[in-house]
């Protein structure tokens, strides 16, 4: 069984998708026909057998990468495609709840918030790609052209996603583990910093 504290439900993670798709709709960043045709795409893959965390990542990035591209994905021209697929490069993070809250009263800059990982720019890119290919063999976009597509190239994912400077001190090891209150807690602290266990497993025993 998983840990709900960690995971949502599969009913849950579909729900979010609808929920963003629609809300997109109704502040006017996609049209009817995008939400449709993002729709249709999620139901191919999910036919396909993705799971239900990775339908919501695939809607939810569609979303917001239309600021990107900028123009209908079912009208754009390979251009457009092309061009945003080169601004995910310099993308930023998307603001988390409270930055939002934070920008909409114009007490934060959006230009402050971090650009996006190495690994987050892959991911955005192989989304926009396979996306972008699959409405030229649909039929969804005639304005596509499939040959220049498929010579995107994302980025290199990279497996170095911490820095040495990142990681705790012999001395601030022993001070994180003297504030653990009983030994239960010590044991999963110890178990996640010696066998580098996440949160989620450790949730999930």
């Amino acid at each position: 069984m998983r840990n709900q504290y960690f995971y949502h439900e599969d009913a849950r993670y579909l729900k979010m998708t609808e929920t963003c798709i629609q809300k997109a709709v109704d502040e006017g960043k996609i049209t009817k026909d995008e939400a449709a045709i993002i729709e249709q795409y999620l139901s191919e893959k999910d036919a396909a057998g993705i799971c239900a965390s990775r339908h919501w990542k695939i809607g939810n990035h569609l979303v917001l990468l239309r600021d990107q591209v900028t123009e209908p994905y079912n009208t754009c021209q390979t251009a457009d495609i092309l061009a945003g697929f080169v601004r995910i490069k310099s993308a930023r993070r998307n603001p988390r709840s409270q930055e939002r809250a934070l920008i909409e009263k114009g007490l934060l800059d959006p230009e402050t918030l971090p650009k996006l990982t190495q690994n987050s720019i892959n991911d955005k890119q192989r989304i926009l790609k396979a996306f972008s290919l699959w409405l030229c063999e649909s039929g969804l976009n005639p304005n596509l052209d499939a040959r220049k597509l498929q010579k995107m190239k994302p980025v290199t994912p990279t497996a170095i996603t911490v820095q040495k400077e990142d990681l705790l001190t012999p001395a601030e090891l022993d001070a994180f583990f003297a504030e653990c209150r009983n030994e239960r807690d010590r044991a999963l602290f110890h178990l996640m910093w010696e066998g580098g266990v996440r949160c989620s497993d450790i949730g999930n025993m």
